[in-house]
């Protein structure tokens, strides 16, 4: 980052001042002018950003026949559609005068950038003129070190209109993925305040707190808006029955359109991912930080749906094996969610890892390791190669999707391990009861009903589908009974594929499909 020493020449004193255990500032003085400049840590990062943003807005605060050529480049022309911001229209009395002091501040500012070779590593920095004493600040001086040249600038002290542009963008970033040229993007913006105090013993104390703003749009965050739209819609009118009792009694996690809907909406929502792990970083608050966690925990409706279609296909393939297998072991919505939970969980470093992994990739967010020694400095750029990118690149994809199939992946594990243990529990609970019944069993000289061949019953022939067999997921053990020596599906069962028992005389009940 070659703009670091840049930046630095200027100063007249460069002073650390540890504030508390996890933030380390620096207060320069100009040799123009005394302002107090702000470079933070939050742990091992620092809150600064390069060019992009400065060159937009450092432009549209100059009359256009006035401004130089960079102002023309495709990193200030195309910033609009880049970040998803909308024409901003400029009052007159926010344009720089000609030939005043405030024009001299941009055009040397401008010269900065503009000169140099590789834009990537301009360093741009804000802070505040600490002129009344302490109180509350917001940034109104913003500075840029050149990576090619020994030169630096600052603009705020008479460009003042200049807070008007960049107050709320700092650490602005977009975080854009195109599928087929349609696009899911979320804007990162900040607003820095810092506070002045006086310590007992006479030195100055300085907080720094970030507001951040997060701003989702594109075809695909409608498309998720409008899916989730839809889906909410039909749990709360999936029964559909006279009384409002019977709402929302049946699952519709084996309906085939609703699980296409719901797998769209949660890959989608994935990308959500990306805010979450600004929050868990940055937040010294705990409750911001379990909310980000309880947040990225939502990944069990797809264990759910990966559990479910998993055994469809063995009960596709196999389905005697498959009514074997549900008869001696069985998992609970519950305990899936307990093992999504936890598996989340154990995840949780490498999925808000994700961020960083990503900006790694696209150089939004590069670090310096060299220019303080024992720091790492984590600054804002962009990379003007992403303008180019009609559909997201692999390697991008696998660093978002990766721990989310990691977590499916090992979720499916513990779920197994689970039905294990618990077919081993009821064996040999099972095995305790017959040795006190093999008497009485012997006696009786017929084969239980239950312990027949397997076939389909006549409901499951009506339905055409293998209800016992497909029913792994449910919340006890017993999937069929017997009366009178016929073999009836659980009534428990009849919910999760679409059905409800009614009563139509004293002793007869009938079987009707929801929604029907």
């Amino acid at each position: 980052m070659g703009g670091w020493p840049r930046g630095f020449h200027q100063a007249r004193t460069v002073v650390p001042t540890v504030l508390n255990l996890s933030v380390l500032a620096f207060f320069f003085g100009l040799d123009v002018r005394d302002i107090l400049y702000k470079l933070v840590w939050l742990g091992p990062s620092t809150n600064f950003s390069f060019q992009p943003r400065q060159g937009w807005l450092y432009s549209r605060n100059h009359f256009s026949s006035r401004r130089p050529p960079i102002c023309q480049q495709t990193i200030v022309s195309d910033f609009h559609a880049r970040y998803g911001i909308s024409a901003l229209d400029v009052p007159l009395e926010w344009i720089s005068d000609p030939g005043s002091d405030a024009e001299v501040e941009l055009l040397e500012m401008l010269d900065v950038i503009g000169a140099s070779t590789d834009l990537a590593r301009v360093v741009c920095v804000e802070g505040f003129q600490l002129d009344h004493g302490p109180g509350r600040y917001v940034s109104t001086v913003f500075g840029c070190g050149s990576a090619t040249y020994f030169r630096s600038a600052m603009i705020g002290y008479h460009a003042t209109s200049i807070v008007n542009f960049l107050a709320d963008k700092s650490w602005l970033t977009v975080d854009h993925l195109s599928f087929l040229e349609l696009g899911f993007a979320i804007r990162q913006n900040d607003i820095s305040e810092f506070t002045v105090s006086t310590t007992p013993d006479g030195h100055l104390d300085l907080e720094h707190f970030t507001q951040i703003n997060f701003s989702s749009y594109g075809a695909l965050y409608c498309l998720l808006v409008a899916t989730d739209m839809l889906l909410l819609w039909l749990n709360v009118f999936s029964a559909g029955e006279d009384s409002p009792v019977e709402m929302m009694s049946r699952s519709l996690f084996r309906s085939t359109p609703v699980v296409v809907l719901t797998v769209m909406s949660h890959v989608l929502w994935w990308l959500m991912i990306l805010p979450n792990v600004i929050v868990f970083t940055w937040t010294e608050d705990t409750v911001g930080q379990i909310q980000a966690c309880l947040t990225s925990v939502r990944v069990w409706v797809l264990v759910v749906l990966l559990v479910n279609s998993v055994w469809d296909s063995v009960a596709l393939v196999h389905e005697r094996l498959a009514y074997q297998l549900v008869k001696r072991s069985y998992v609970s919505m519950l305990e899936v969610m307990a093992v999504a939970g936890l598996v989340a969980y154990g995840f949780r470093y490498r999925v808000f890892s994700i961020g960083s992994v990503k900006y790694g990739i696209e150089k939004q967010r590069v670090v310096d390791v060299d220019t303080f020694a024992g720091w790492a400095v984590f600054a804002n750029t962009y990379n003007d190669d992403l303008d180019t990118i009609i559909t997201t690149r692999l390697d991008v994809i696998s660093a978002i999707y990766g721990p989310l199939a990691q977590i499916l992946g090992t979720s499916l594990g513990g779920v197994v391990a689970v039905l294990v243990l618990k077919g081993i529990f009821i064996h040999l609970y099972q095995s305790a009861r017959m040795r006190l019944h093999v008497v009485a069993d012997k006696q009786a000289g017929s084969k239980p009903v239950s312990a027949q061949s397997y076939e389909r019953l006549p409901l499951e022939r009506l339905l055409n589908t293998a209800i016992r067999a497909r029913s792994l997921m449910r919340n006890g053990l017993e999937v069929e009974s017997v009366h009178e020596g016929e073999l009836f599906i659980g009534p428990s069962l009849y919910f999760d594929f679409g059905l409800i028992v009614q009563e139509r005389a004293q002793s007869k009940a009938t079987c009707r499909r929801l929604g029907k």
